[in-house]
């Protein structure tokens, strides 16, 4: 008789090691909202981030108590440099934003208050950009310039969203994209580009005013295009029904729109809010 034992050889998965958690802004008074933070490609130690600073304590009212801090590491996210407040002051908002282009050349994206005084005036209805003055060097910046047109009071601008192309072999490198959601009447989708590093801006380009738009989020490829793509509802509830999308394979000159596809979800009624979704 011949006995065959098998052996088989178990390989456990070991678990991925959990590195302590490291607070890039020092106040312990405040919560991190709305973080947003980007790597650099050519730099790619360079990281950049940006938020909200929310204390907790202060219960804020609608887009008050709102102050931006940015911060930025040149070693991987191991250390962090930074200031509690937005470059030379400028002036806060909610979404902040942080971009870094081809050439490794930070900008801070957020929405500013109508005539920038948040107590007044509690909508805000643009987004303001500052730009890092040197490459790759996140601790000088210039004054705050806008980045897109200004709404009337009726109308504000919400949920922008920034990016730059830097993909250095694009046609279109360090172009910047911006596109955001018109808050008012049919809620329409608008977008722009810059050229020359927000010195100046093109004019707002009509996107969707097909449908309720909520929210915005920009990509670029390898090849100078330009994708947009957006929440979609017709309704009075804001269910989300169908995504929006646009690209411009002409630099940001021109854009198609279509609607790829259909969903549920996303946002399921005025608050945000179902149980169905939790």
């Amino acid at each position: 008789l011949i006995f065959c034992i098998l052996i088989q050889n178990t390989i456990m998965a070991k678990p991925p090691i959990d590195n302590p958690d490291i607070r890039i802004f020092p106040s312990t008074s405040h919560h991190q909202v709305e973080v947003s933070t980007v790597i650099s490609r050519l730099y790619p130690n360079s990281i950049l981030a940006t938020a909200i600073r929310s204390n907790l304590v202060i219960i804020p009212l609608p887009n008050r108590n709102r102050t931006n801090f940015y911060t930025y590491s040149y070693d991987g996210g191991i250390t962090w440099l930074g200031n509690n407040n937005l470059p030379n002051n400028a002036n806060n908002g909610p979404d902040p934003l942080a971009i870094i282009d081809a050439d490794g050349r930070g900008y801070l994206g957020y929405l500013r208050f109508l005539g920038d005084n948040p107590e007044e005036n509690p909508e805000p209805n643009i987004y303001g950009i500052s730009k890092a003055s040197i490459v790759n060097n996140f601790s000088i910046w210039n004054n705050q310039v806008n980045g897109c047109s200004p709404q009337i009071r009726t109308y504000f601008n919400d949920k922008p969203w920034i990016v730059a192309d830097n993909y250095r072999m694009s046609q279109y490198k360090n172009n910047i994209y911006g596109a955001w959601t018109k808050r008012g009447g049919n809620y329409e989708i608008f977008a722009n580009r810059s050229t020359n590093g927000y010195t100046s801006y093109s004019a707002d380009i009509l996107l969707s005013d097909v449908g309720k738009g909520q929210g915005t989020s920009i990509a670029t490829g390898a090849n100078g295009e330009v994708y947009i793509c957006w929440a979609k509802s017709t309704d009075v509830d804001w269910d989300a029904e169908s995504l929006g999308f646009a690209k411009s394979l002409n630099g940001g000159t021109t854009y198609t729109t279509s609607t790829p596809f259909n969903y549920d979800g996303i946002r399921v009624d005025v608050s945000g809010v179902n149980p169905i979704f939790n």
